[in-house]
């Protein structure tokens, strides 16, 4: 093909028609597939690209720097490149799960890029990763239900479901009964989001220490102590 007809079929292009509607020679040409898949966003565009692009670099990066999950339609090859998966995590989260080396699944930098775009992706690291008190709380701060993939390790540390509470009052949903009724944690639950008290189990809400606690709080932060009394009353 000559640069006349590579030029035309990209004119062709900026005028609107899609690249699919090209030629056979024209969607086989890295140049005009290139320019087409950079100037314009074609949803799953991997499905219908010529499969001689799977094992392409230069093409991946284009294609996953828009949509991470077009990952799967690429090589082993690609999916073992190091930069290509950053790229594809980075954009979505969930393409960490088509990746093919194990490495990156041990990856704390790449798990919270993961996580930034996508907090369920969580669950496809290694136990190591999960356990990582830094990327479960990046997690959970941004969906709480994601507190179901944490290591188990992490659901029995009194002192990081402290935390957890404290960023995500929510997440008390998800604690076994242990935690669910463990004062420290309701506290610092309710002191954090008053209304979390309407999920408390019902031996903490009669909880005396606990209303103590919430008013105090309330009063050394200057805040109004009438509402607490309606919450905690209006559900006696």
């Amino acid at each position: 093909m000559t640069l006349n007809n590579i030029q035309e079929y990209i004119t062709t292009l900026n005028s609107g028609v899609s690249l699919y509607d090209l030629p056979q020679e024209a969607q086989e040409n890295k140049t005009i597939v290139s320019h087409a898949l950079t100037r314009f966003n074609y949803i799953n565009c991997m499905e219908y690209i010529h499969t001689k692009f799977r094992d392409d670099k230069e093409i991946a990066k284009i294609v996953l720097s828009k949509d991470g999950t077009q990952l799967s339609y690429f090589s082993d090859k690609i999916k073992r490149n190091k930069e290509i998966i950053d790229i594809a995590v980075s954009n979505s989260g969930l393409s960490i799960k088509e990746c093919k080396r194990k490495d990156v699944f041990n990856d704390k930098e790449l798990a919270l890029k993961a996580i930034e775009t996508t907090p369920y992706a969580i669950q496809y690291f290694s136990a190591t990763i999960r356990k990582d008190e830094q990327v479960a709380l990046s997690a959970i701060q941004k969906i709480s239900s994601t507190y179901k993939f944490l290591h188990y390790t992490l659901k029995h540390k009194k002192s990081f479901l402290l935390k957890v509470v404290k960023y995500k009052p929510t997440t008390l949903y998800y604690f076994c009964d242990k935690f669910k009724n463990d004062l420290d944690i309701c506290i610092e639950a309710v002191i954090n989001d008053l209304y979390i008290y309407y999920i408390l189990p019902k031996k903490m809400k009669v909880n005396e220490n606990l209303y103590k606690a919430v008013i105090l709080h309330y009063q050394k932060n200057n805040f109004n102590t009438e509402i607490v009394n309606k919450v905690f009353l209006e559900d006696k």
